[in-house]
């Protein structure tokens, strides 16, 4: 009988044991659940961080633009290490860092920053603006983002541009270039950028450009000022229906600066009304000490009489020597092309449709090459 009673004792032992230990998981359990509680759920906001944005004046392409961006903390925490990125966009560019440290935002505070930017976009179109706000509550990290479009009201500057809507092959013309600030506000270093067709032959302009003869410095514009430039050139080409477009940019800054306005224009190139051609007596080659015959042929081909018609021929190249020019044009010494006009060939001072004819050059060439260093023996 004591045996038995030795056996009940051990087994009340053992299981007085196993529930201590189960009350302890349980405890355990409860404690590390409510110690990840304060660590993580305490950590989470009810309410988020607003974000506004704001400016003043108008939105001009190209132009700085100051947007001031809020922070309200409506957390009801204090925010630690926060900072402002703005998300690049192609509509915008920033005048200065996109990552701006913000630091540490007090509960219910309200912290402002400027951002300079230039809207890129054309008038009409959205300048897309995204911001995100980073900052630490404890140790957990939050992100918050807000959008915001603002819409390209005008261009600062009204351009203008005059040009012929069409030009024959070879023909001089002009374009004129009216640039007027039309913004509340003085611009400075503006620029005008040209970017001609093929073809394009430039001449002359009325201001001397900076580069290529595509960018000219109109400086300062104050508002309602502006800024005329005229410029020459003419088009090559068969006439064939060929259009040529131009593209006028005033740009601020330099010639790779911020676009301000731009414009277009197409001009479209007529067949010559004066069909011409040259022969040659002794074909496509000549030896050297030759005397080679010139036959320049004309037709109008309008049908309508041309006035004072001039016909130009320039030698180029050391072969020719023009002190053996035969013709009955005279010929330019300064110059060096020989002309024929109305007072040479008078059918020239009105020439009648379909008016066709020719007129003859005879010039010599040098018997020997001029060669002045070693690799001149190749001369073609």
């Amino acid at each position: 009988m004591a045996k038995k009673r030795k056996r009940k004792k051990g087994a009340s032992a053992l299981s007085l044991i196993t529930k201590l230990i189960m009350v302890l998981t349980i405890l355990t359990a409860v404690l590390v659940a409510a110690v990840i509680y304060m660590i993580v759920f305490r950590s989470i906001p009810e309410k988020d961080v607003d974000i506004a944005f704001s400016y003043a004046g108008e939105v001009y392409r190209g132009m700085p633009l100051n947007l001031t961006i809020s922070f309200n903390n409506r957390t009801g925490q204090l925010l630690s290490e926060a900072a402002l990125t703005i998300l690049p966009d192609s509509s915008f560019k920033v005048s200065g860092k996109r990552s701006i440290p913000i630091g540490g935002i007090g509960t219910g505070g309200l912290v402002k920053q400027d951002i300079p930017l230039i809207p890129l976009a054309e008038p009409g179109s959205d300048v897309n603006i995204k911001a995100s706000l980073s900052y630490s509550i404890g140790d957990a990290q939050f992100e918050v983002q807000k959008e915001e479009k603002l819409t390209v009201e005008r261009e600062p500057i009204k351009m203008e541009v005059e040009a012929p809507s069409d030009t024959v092959a070879g023909s001089l013309f002009s374009i004129k270039i009216l640039c007027e600030n039309a913004a509340n506000e003085g611009i400075e270093r503006v620029f005008l950028k040209v970017k001609y067709p093929k073809g394009f032959t430039f001449i002359s302009s009325d201001a001397e450009p900076l580069e290529n003869s595509s960018l000219w410095h109109l400086g300062t514009l104050s508002p309602d000022s502006r800024s005329e430039l005229i410029l020459r050139g003419f088009m090559s080409g068969t006439g064939n229906g060929e259009s040529a477009p131009f593209t006028f940019s005033a740009i601020r800054g330099s010639g790779d600066g911020d676009i301000l306005a731009e414009k277009s224009t197409v001009i479209s190139i007529n067949p010559s009304p004066l069909a011409f051609k040259i022969t040659s007596g002794s074909g496509d080659t000549a030896k050297p000490g030759e005397t080679i015959s010139y036959k320049f042929f004309y037709d109008n081909q309008s049908g309508i009489a041309l006035r004072d018609v001039e016909l130009t021929a320039k030698f180029i190249g050391e072969m020719f020597r023009t002190g053996t020019l035969s013709s009955d044009g005279y010929f330019d010494t300064a110059s060096g092309e020989l002309v024929f006009d109305k007072t040479i060939v008078p059918e020239f001072g009105l020439l009648e449709p379909g008016k066709s004819g020719s007129v003859t050059a005879k010039i010599t060439l040098r018997s020997d090459f001029p060669i002045r260093r070693l690799s001149d023996k190749d001369f073609t």
